[in-house]
């Protein structure tokens, strides 16, 4: 009789199932892996936008829709509601449009894998119609096989308080560079210059400070009057320095009283001057000034006059380290204004005492047409008279 020993058998099939399914698990784990990776990312990008308080977009490139969170409606004044089914096209609309074309260009650069990220300062209208502006990055997260974009992910966060520090900043120190040119031309300039280079000193101020008018206002008759002597006008303002000719200090009794304290004027904004102020505030409305800055002049503790700065299209509340700058200049103006008047008497003098001299050698009369004899009296010199007794003119002391 034969032996026969069965050889074991496989079961193909329960193989196959059973490593199909295993793989299906490592699948499924691995997928699982990558959503709980994905769930932290997701997690850790929620936590620094909320920290920056950026908002977050998600641009598909094929259909051109943007996915927006509610912090990126905010930003521009609306609600995630309110912006419904944004696009490219809807976000161009709002982008400023000096803005637009570097945005355009930075964008395809790195579409196109010229740069490793998109990055821009730029200006969104707000739902009010005023503009802010948005540090706007972004990159490429996904591309097909041929490496065409699919999708770009980026940040909005607002940065409109430090583009205004960084303006201020700049424009304090365009102003300081301009107060010290402005103190070197008045250093050696002649006597009959002064008057346009105060002139062109009122130009350049209040085109830096955006004012609307600059004038300069001296006084007279032991101050109890007032001209406007000097005035430079934006383009559109209308020039007021012809009707502002010997007015009585009078009608502005608290504007004079701060000029005489040598205190300085910063109105904000002229409805809301105080109930004593009164009769300047309806002045003021009557020119249509908004807002403005008065530095007294003086000479010594003596106010001579004062610089002022006016805007009428807007209001405007010019800071404190403007203010001091101005002040600056109305120190250089005033002392440039009273060495031409002191020039002009000492002028006047040296030219008194010239046509003396002459006088003295001719030995004849300073006015003889109205001369009846005697003794003249001129400036401080007294001269003899070959024509009479002692006679003084009058207004000769």
């Amino acid at each position: 009789m034969s032996t026969f020993t069965k050889e074991p058998t496989f079961d193909t099939n329960r193989q196959e199932e059973t490593s199909g399914r295993d793989a299906v698990l490592d699948r499924l784990e691995e997928l699982e892996r990558r959503l709980a990776l994905a769930e932290q990312s997701a997690s850790d990008l929620s936590m620094v936008l909320d920290a920056t308080l950026a908002g977050s977009w998600d641009w598909n490139i094929g259909t051109g829709e943007i996915k927006i969170n509610e912090r990126w409606a905010e930003i521009i004044g609306f609600t995630l509601e309110e912006l419904t089914r944004p696009t490219i096209g809807s976000w161009k609309e709002r982008c400023h449009p000096d803005d637009l074309g570097e945005s355009e260009r930075l964008r395809s650069d790195h579409i196109a894998g010229r740069t490793d990220s998109y990055e821009m300062e730029l200006r969104m209208r707000h739902k009010d119609g005023r503009w802010i502006w948005v540090l706007d990055r972004g990159k490429v997260f996904e591309r097909d096989a041929l490496g065409n974009p699919l999708r770009m992910i980026g940040s909005h966060q607002e940065i409109t308080g430090r583009k205004k520090s960084e303006a201020s900043l700049e424009s304090s120190h365009t102003l300081e560079r301009l107060m010290t040119d402005v103190s070197n031309q008045f250093i050696n300039i002649p006597g009959d210059q002064i008057g346009s280079t105060v002139q062109n000193t009122l130009q350049k101020i209040g085109e830096q400070i955006g004012a609307d008018r600059c004038y300069v206002f001296l006084f007279s008759d032991d101050l109890r009057l007032m001209d406007n002597t000097h005035e430079w006008c934006a383009d559109g303002i209308d020039s007021q320095i012809d009707s502002l000719k010997n007015l009585p200090t009078s009608m502005f009794p608290w504007w004079m009283e701060k000029i005489g304290n040598n205190e300085i004027i910063h109105i904000p904004q002229t409805s809301a001057l105080p109930e004593e102020a009164d009769a300047e505030k309806k002045i003021l409305e009557a020119q249509h000034i908004q807002s403005l800055i008065v530095i007294p002049l003086s000479s010594g503790s003596i106010p001579f006059g004062y610089i002022g700065f006016d805007s009428v299209r807007e209001t405007r509340d010019w800071r404190p380290e403007i203010v001091s700058v101005i002040k600056i200049a109305g120190g250089v103006v005033a002392s440039a204004l009273q060495r031409g008047r002191f020039e002009k008497i000492i002028q006047a003098e040296l030219d008194l005492a010239h046509e003396l001299n002459e006088l003295l050698h001719r030995n004849t009369c300073l006015h003889p047409e109205k001369c009846d004899g005697g003794l003249r009296y001129g400036c401080r010199w007294r001269l003899p008279c070959r024509q009479g007794p002692e006679k003084r003119l009058p207004g000769i002391p």
